[in-house]
């Protein structure tokens, strides 16, 4: 069976919620995709790559296999 659009996605496997942080986390993520930041720019941004001593992310993988996405206008 073949579906249409893309064959690619990003995709973000959750391992720990962290409560409400997880909202707070996409709801900026999406308002940031939103104003056509896209969306590998923004992850790194909310949660950058390097070791932190306190951080209240939730904890999160991505993997982006579609790239840098943005919400349409």
């Amino acid at each position: 069976m073949k579906f249409p659009g893309p064959a690619t996605a990003n995709l973000i496997f959750t391992l720990d919620r962290k409560g409400a942080a997880f909202a707070r986390f996409f709801c900026a993520l999406f308002e940031r995709m939103r104003r056509s930041e896209d969306m590998l720019y923004a992850w790194v941004e909310l949660a950058p790559q390097a070791p932190m001593d306190a951080n209240d992310n939730p904890e999160l993988v991505l993997l982006p296999e579609a790239g840098a996405i943005t919400f349409p206008p």
